[in-house]
C-alpha cells in the first residue's frame, strides 16, 4: 500500500509541474471572462482608446511622439495573429519583442501605451524557452503508466477544446510538444528539477516578477493604464470581419474587445508567484528516493 501511494504521490507532483505552464496560460487567456469588466462595442473602439489616452494625460492633446496607443497595440496584435503554425512561433515571438521594444524607445516612458508595450515584450521573450518542453519531459513520463495515463488524458482534454482556440494559441500548444533539433529527453525527475532551478526559477524570480511589480508600482490606480484587449488573439479562430461567421459563432462581434486594466496584471502577478512557489516546493523534494 505504501509503495502504491509513493508512486501516486511522485506521479501527481510531476504531472502537476508539467502542466502548470499550460494551466497558467489558459487561466490568463480567460481571465477577462471571470472579471467581466466591460463589453466593448467595436464600432466605438477607436474613439474609446483615444479617450483613454486623453484621460491618462489629464487633457486632450496629441501624443508628442506621434504614435497613437491603439495603433501601436494593433500593430503588435497583427504580428501575433499572423502565426498559423508551430514553426512560426519563435520567429514571430522575436519579431513581437523587437517591435515592442522599438516602439517603447520611440514613444518614451511617459506615453500611455508604454506599460502595455512592456507587457507584450515580457510575454514575447519568454516564449522561446518553452519550445518542446513537454516533449523533453516525456522521457520521464514514459517510465510510469500512471504518469503516462495522466499526461495523455490532459493532452486529450486540451485537444478536445481546440475549436475554442485561435490559430496562434493552437500553434503555441503544438509548440510546447514539438521537439527541436537540439531537444533532449529528460530521464528522471531530477532532470526536471535541474531545468526549473537553472532556467525557469531565475527567469521568473529575477526578471518577470520585477517587471510586473515595477509596472504596478508606477501605476497604482486601478485605471493607471488601460488598453483594448483583442479576444481574437486567443479565442475561437473567428473571422470577426465576416458577417456570416459572426452570426453563426458563439461569440458576438461586440464581445471581441475587452478593457485590460491594472487588475489583470495584478492577477497575472499572483499566478506567477503561485507558480514560483510551486516550483520551489517541487524542487525541495528528492523525488528519486520515492518508491
Amino acid at each position: 500500500m505504501n509503495n502504491k501511494w509513493g508512486k501516486m504521490k511522485k506521479g501527481l507532483i510531476i504531472v502537476s509541474v508539467l502542466f502548470v505552464f499550460v494551466f497558467a496560460f489558459y487561466k490568463l487567456m480567460n481571465r477577462e471572462k471571470d472579471l467581466e469588466l466591460s463589453k466593448i462595442d467595436t464600432s466605438k473602439i477607436p474613439k474609446q482608446v483615444v479617450n483613454i489616452s486623453e484621460n491618462l494625460s489629464g487633457k486632450k492633446k496629441k501624443i508628442a511622439s506621434g504614435v497613437e496607443p491603439h495603433k501601436a497595440i494593433n500593430e503588435l496584435n497583427s504580428i501575433i495573429l499572423a502565426v498559423n503554425g508551430h514553426d512560426q512561433v519563435s520567429a514571430q515571438a522575436k519579431k513581437l519583442d523587437e517591435r515592442a521594444k522599438a516602439l517603447m524607445k520611440e514613444i518614451g516612458k511617459n506615453h500611455p501605451a508604454y506599460p502595455t508595450l512592456q507587457i507584450y515584450s515580457a510575454l514575447a521573450n519568454i516564449i522561446p524557452s518553452l519550445e518542446g518542453i513537454l516533449w523533453e519531459a516525456g522521457g520521464v513520463v514514459v517510465q510510469s503508466e500512471f504518469l503516462y495515463y495522466g499526461i495523455i488524458g490532459a493532452l486529450t482534454d486540451i485537444a478536445y477544446a481546440n475549436y475554442m482556440y485561435s490559430k496562434p494559441v493552437d500553434a503555441f500548444l503544438e509548440y510546447l510538444v514539438r521537439p527541436t533539433k537540439t531537444s533532449k529527453r529528460m530521464k528522471s525527475a531530477s532532470d526536471i528539477q535541474d531545468l526549473l532551478i537553472t532556467k525557469f526559477i531565475p527567469l521568473i524570480e529575477k526578471v518577470k516578477l520585477p517587471e510586473m511589480e515595477s509596472i504596478l508600482k508606477k501605476y497604482p490606480s486601478w485605471n493607471g493604464f488601460t488598453f483594448q484587449y483583442d479576444r481574437a488573439i486567443v479565442s475561437g479562430g473567428i473571422d470577426f470581419t465576416s458577417e456570416q461567421t459572426i452570426h453563426q459563432s458563439f461569440a458576438a462581434e461586440s464581445d471581441r474587445y475587452a478593457t485590460f486594466t491594472r487588475a489583470y496584471l495584478a492577477s497575472a502577478l499572483g499566478y506567477a508567484k503561485n507558480m514560483l512557489g510551486f516550483m520551489y516546493l517541487f524542487c525541495a523534494y528528492d523525488l528519486e528516493s520515492l518508491p
